[in-house]
């Protein structure tokens, strides 16, 4: 998919996103801003309160309250990232503490960045 809503900033920006699925429960997600100039590009991954992030590396383990491992995710060559509490809103009026994953790259554009996403299963990566 792609837009133009970053059109009005300088070099006239269009975002594309590529996302691959793999059985048995990966994700591959590619980001790519086209135009000209400098920017800075950001990527967030929202997780659900009941996870945790160990961080090791370029990898990011999320896990649930027993410590066992429920996905991994995998930042791409080149990014920064951080870790960070964010409010989650599981209903109206209800506001529960949830954690964001912000991955970031400043270059010069066509700009590309990716990460992915495997699910755990049983427990263990």
């Amino acid at each position: 998919g792609s837009h133009d809503g970053y059109r009005r900033l300088r070099g006239g920006v269009i975002h594309r996103r590529r996302i691959l699925y793999g059985s048995p429960g990966w994700w591959e997600i590619t980001d790519e801003l086209l135009g000209g100039g400098t920017h800075l590009a950001e990527s967030f991954v929202h997780i659900h309160p009941r996870f945790s992030a160990v961080c090791g590396g370029s990898i990011i383990r999320l896990q649930d309250r027993d410590g066992c491992d429920g996905a991994v995710v995998t930042v791409g060559a080149g990014l920064e990232f951080t870790v960070a509490p964010c409010p989650y809103y599981p209903l109206f009026g209800v506001q529960e503490q949830g954690i964001v994953i912000t991955m970031r790259r400043r270059g010069k554009l066509p700009l590309r960045m990716s990460y992915k996403i495997c699910i755990v299963r049983g427990g263990s990566a």
